[in-house]
């Protein structure tokens, strides 16, 4: 979108390609992601570069990915999953694949099991609005906090933060929830992006993972 403002497509097309390249050699034999070049793959990694590659393929782009591997991969890993927070990101990226699974049996499940975190609640909402179920959105607002400037963020106040539960990605969460929403809430959407703004201090956020996140 940033390419198109900026009438530079054609120069982007060689970049996104070399980009596509790279991903492909540094995938695992599974068609997964790690850290490092064929280091043990991450599912939240893995997820955030399916999601990238999925969107670049409905742009064209080839991708190169074999995406029956990674399905049969993730639903025989998905049946014997004892981590939650893994289930959801298996079940986000199967979405992502377009697979044909029986998702409202496995978020029946999740339904009934202890969420760890704001995060987690917040992916689990994320994941019944993509299989078009019927979810409670208000549920988010009980989070909802204000900056000194008005902005809103949601967050749980916990101890300790990481770098995929934090009041940023916990917002990221709650602004793609509540646009998905058709309440009407376009004054809370931009008192979000408000908040996401205040936090870009010294000209740039914390790391590239955040700021590709925030852009989108």
């Amino acid at each position: 979108a940033i390419d198109e403002y900026q009438e530079r497509s054609a120069k982007s097309d060689k970049k996104i390609n070399a980009l596509i390249n790279k991903l492909s050699k540094s995938s695992t034999p599974k068609g997964l992601w790690g850290w490092w070049e064929q280091s043990t793959h991450s599912w939240w990694i893995s997820l955030h570069v399916l999601e990238a590659l999925t969107q670049a393929r409905e742009m064209g782009y080839k991708t190169g990915f074999d995406k029956s591997t990674v399905t049969d991969y993730l639903l025989w890993k998905l049946s014997d999953a004892n981590s939650v927070g893994d289930k959801l990101r298996m079940l986000k990226v199967l979405k992502t694949l377009g697979a044909n699974v029986n998702y409202p049996a496995f978020i029946n499940d999740l339904d009934t099991a202890k969420l760890s975190s704001l995060h987690q609640l917040l992916q689990l909402i994320e994941l019944k609005q993509l299989c078009k179920l019927n979810v409670a959105t208000d549920t988010v607002q009980h989070y909802a906090n204000y900056t000194m400037m008005g902005n809103l963020y949601f967050d749980q106040h916990e101890r300790e933060s990481s770098l995929l539960n934090n009041a940023i990605e916990n917002t990221l969460l709650a602004y793609k929830i509540i646009r998905a929403d058709s309440s009407g809430r376009e004054a809370d959407l931009w008192k979000m992006i408000g908040f996401l703004l205040e936090q870009k201090r010294q000209g740039h956020w914390a790391n590239t993972y955040q700021s590709a996140r925030i852009i989108e």
